[in-house]
């Protein structure tokens, strides 16, 4: 368990091979919040570069949909975020602990999914692409129905007189939810549409 400064630890939520998420709570308002930081002893330069974005872009957004960055510091060799914590769980942890037998239901189901397109309508007319979202990206409180989009880690901005991109080409995102074009098999420009495409995707493992 790390020590923080001026934050009391609580527990560890989510662990991946780039990643440690803990809950928390800050001291001196007795906020709760959310501590994210890199997972190696000796990030990669990638990885800090990584982070500064994500950092940098998710507290540009002043959106209900968006969760907030409340600030960004030094941790020994690494880097960590603390970031707002309403009380959600991405829909990647709710898809698992559901039965099999137990799809969302349908008029919760239409309200989360007109919410996500309101939701990376905004993020767009932010001039921002996501290009990861998936089901891990996306964390919903079920008991007040808010949700929220997480990790705009290999998020791009893009000028509004030319909303589209060229990749290269390096694979970034979740495999199994990446539009053709954003893997590099197309010989197309890549632009927000790319989000909706993953959108549709992480919508369709909740009804599956």
């Amino acid at each position: 368990m790390i020590a923080l400064p001026g934050v009391v630890i609580q527990s560890k939520i989510y662990e991946s091979s780039a990643s440690l998420v803990y809950r928390g709570i800050r001291v001196r308002d007795n906020r709760a919040i959310i501590v994210k930081m890199l997972k190696q002893d000796y990030p990669s330069l990638q990885e800090l570069t990584r982070y500064r974005q994500e950092y940098k872009i998710t507290s540009s957004f002043n959106l209900e949909g968006v969760v907030k960055a409340y600030s960004q510091q030094d941790y020994q060799r690494t880097l960590v975020i603390l970031l707002e914590d309403f009380g959600g769980e991405s829909l990647e942890q709710w898809m698992y602990k559901r039965p099999d037998f137990c799809p969302m239901p349908l008029s919760a189901f239409l309200r989360l999914a007109i919410n996500l397109t309101d939701i990376l309508g905004r993020i767009h007319a932010a001039n921002v692409i996501h290009k990861d979202i998936n089901p891990g990206n996306i964390v919903l409180n079920p008991d007040t129905g808010v949700v929220k989009i997480i990790d705009f880690g290999i998020a791009t901005q893009f000028n509004r007189t030319n909303p589209t991109f060229k990749s290269h080409y390096a694979l970034e995102g979740t495999l199994a939810y990446l539009s053709p074009e954003q893997t590099g098999r197309m010989n197309r420009l890549l632009d927000y549409r790319t989000d909706f495409y993953s959108l549709g995707l992480t919508l369709l493992g909740l009804k599956a």
